[in-house]
């Protein structure tokens, strides 16, 4: 059966509008994280990118603080604005968690701790599917008021990524002890770069799953 498009409120397409551009904050982190990690494999200085990083966290921290007075202002007329300040929470620590992805690579770049070839290989196809839940999510949230179900499916394919992240992180973390076991700061640097790339994945799965949530809210109400 064909979904007929039905506009939200003004106060609803207004805060997705919001989430939106911190969407393109947590792009345009993955992008610098990719960056730095090509970056670190070529031994240029990565300090310097590093800055970028946070000066991305500054505006991610500034937008998520005027949508959080938005949705308090509009809280009576958004029926579903706990959810919806749920999800602008999930955003904000994805930005200070990839902030610190970025950091460690910084304290490993400091500590000359090299990343094996392999080992980078796989943070970077870490970070491609991350890459892709990204994209999912900011298709899903287009969509959430005009095309519902349309979300759903894409939350789906975000969830199949987080899967395929933690099967990859399970074989990593391995491949780190057995690699670093004579470092105890090589073994520790990485052991949090990595568990902090994974929780990226993770937290665009719990940002998935409130979409759902929504997404399901508009389906049964028709």
């Amino acid at each position: 059966m064909s979904e007929t498009p039905e506009p939200g409120s003004l106060a609803e397409l207004t805060a997705i509008e919001y989430l939106n551009n911190m969407m393109s904050i947590l792009s345009d982190e993955v992008s610098l994280l990719t960056a730095l990690m090509n970056q670190y494999s070529t031994g240029t200085d990565i300090e310097k990118t590093y800055e970028k990083m946070r000066l991305i966290k500054q505006r991610g921290e500034e937008t998520k603080i005027m949508l959080m007075e938005y949705l308090v202002k509009n809280s009576e007329v958004m029926m579903y604005s706990s959810s919806y300040i749920e999800m602008v929470r999930t955003i904000d620590r994805f930005i200070q968690h990839a902030d610190s992805v970025a950091y460690r690579l910084v304290i490993a770049s400091k500590n000359n701790i090299g990343i094996r070839g392999d080992l980078k290989s796989t943070l970077d196809s870490m970070l491609q599917r991350i890459r892709q839940q990204v994209d999912l999510i900011r298709d899903a949230l287009a969509k959430l008021s005009t095309h519902p179900r349309r979300s759903i499916d894409h939350v789906d394919e975000v969830l199949k990524l987080e899967d395929d992240v933690d099967r990859v992180f399970r074989e990593l973390i391995f491949k780190v002890y057995e690699t670093y076991a004579g470092s105890v700061t090589g073994l520790m640097v990485l052991k949090d770069l990595i568990e902090y790339v994974e929780e990226l994945s993770d937290l665009l799965k719990y940002l998935g799953e409130e979409i759902r949530y929504l997404a399901l809210v508009k389906t049964v109400a028709k």
